[in-house]
């Protein structure tokens, strides 16, 4: 009889404790900042015989509950050989100058993505991020993957990969 107690106490005691952290879980989502998306386009230009700039088009969304305020911005590229790039983000004037001295990449349709931009909680906003790599425009066209990553104050970090 007395185990039969136990057990029946025990086990309401397992589900009060698992409601509770349920409870907590729930209320703690939403509460890292991160951005979702999709990268758009990508249009790649070659300034060098083994130099060429990729400028991507962004679509993304602040999912959680916490304002956004970029630190840091990166992107790389995996080539058709699954051999790792990095690229150097170009700053927002050179982007500005790269569309005006080459028309053929086409209008500018966003405003860069830079440090300390803000996007608030549950806001859209498209960008344009420019990074220059030390591989052939012919390597990059050819590339398997293109990630951009964009690191939070705080220092979560979000991936948009193509």
């Amino acid at each position: 009889m007395r185990t039969k107690g136990f057990a029946i106490a025990m086990g309401i005691g397992l589900i009060v404790m698992a409601i509770f952290v349920g409870g907590i879980v729930l209320k703690q989502r939403g509460s890292t900042p991160r951005l979702v998306g999709e990268i758009v386009n990508v249009r790649t230009l070659g300034v060098e015989p083994d130099a060429s700039v990729a400028i991507v088009d962004l679509n993304v969304t602040n999912d959680s509950k916490l304002l956004f305020i970029v630190q840091q911005t990166g992107m790389s590229v995996l080539d058709s050989n699954s051999l790792p790039h990095e690229g150097r983000i170009v700053s927002a004037s050179d982007t500005d100058r790269l569309f005006s001295l080459f028309p053929a990449l086409g209008a500018k349709t966003a405003e860069v993505l830079v440090i300390k931009n803000r996007i608030s909680s549950g806001h859209s906003r498209q960008a344009t991020l420019a990074a220059r790599f030390e591989i052939s425009k012919a390597k990059l066209d050819a590339r398997q993957k293109l990630t951009v990553t964009v690191n939070e104050v705080d220092g979560a970090v979000s991936e948009l990969s193509r």
